[in-house]
């Protein structure tokens, strides 16, 4: 009977850990399409100098959360996040907007991207 009852907490322990890590990683990726939708907001009205501002802090909030992350996810994921950032970057340098906003949709697309990919389902599974 003592190995159900420490079975159970296990389990339900473990059920726990992954509703609050799901939780996490929405909480992570809303943070960042947050930011995104800034940046999208001053590229769409050229406004480079705001753009500038808001490219930095989508760059330094993805520093801080693929440290976070790196721990629980792909790596291959983060690195494309990463480089995508740069390119933006470059782009809003030459104050090139349609391909700065080319990689603004790929940058909210792998972000939107990692709960999903991270669920626990049996898509995910097999």
């Amino acid at each position: 009977m003592r190995i159900f009852y420490f079975s159970l907490v296990l389990f339900l322990a473990l059920l726990i850990a992954l509703v609050s890590y799901s939780g996490y990683l929405t909480s992570c990726t809303d943070s960042l399409l947050e930011k995104i939708e800034a940046l999208t907001a001053a590229a769409g009205e050229e406004d480079w100098t705001e753009t500038e501002k808001a490219l930095e802090d989508v760059n330094r909030a993805c520093e801080e959360t693929s440290r976070r992350l790196s721990l629980f996810t792909d790596h291959a994921l983060l690195d494309e996040i990463m480089l995508t950032t740069a390119r933006a970057k470059g782009y809003a340098n030459y104050r090139e907007t349609p391909e700065l906003m080319a990689e603004i949709e790929s940058l909210r697309t792998l972000i939107s991207h990692i709960p999903k990919r991270e669920q626990l389902s049996l898509y995910n599974i097999l």
